[in-house]
């Protein structure tokens, strides 16, 4: 005779599982030519103040610079974005590329 006490207990509630803590924005992007192309400067000054948001990682102009954390690597991660459409920075060096993209820019404005 094998009596059991299962029916006392309770089937543990499957438990949330958190959301991972180093996430992508969805509607962020992380191709930095298309972003210029859709939402670059328009203007010297607007040049300047996304030169100046980059620089010291804080708004400027219409460039509204949005912390995100940090990657794995352990360096931080930002969002620059113009209302419309934000671009997603992971690394010091995607932000130096959008700097001498910007650089190179500057001849064209």
């Amino acid at each position: 005779m094998s009596a059991t006490l299962d029916f006392l207990f309770d089937e543990p509630a499957p438990r949330a599982q958190p959301p991972p803590q180093h996430t992508v924005p969805t509607k962020a992007t992380t191709d930095i030519e298309q972003w210029l192309n859709r939402n670059g400067p328009r203007n010297h000054a607007d040049l300047q103040d996304l030169r100046k948001a980059l620089y010291s990682r804080r708004t400027h102009g219409r460039f509204t610079i949005q912390r995100r954390g940090e990657t794995y690597a352990g360096e931080e991660k930002f969002t620059v974005s113009t209302g419309q459409c934000s671009l997603l920075i992971v690394s010091n060096k995607s932000r130096h590329y959008l700097l001498r993209k910007l650089c190179r820019l500057v001849k064209r404005l």
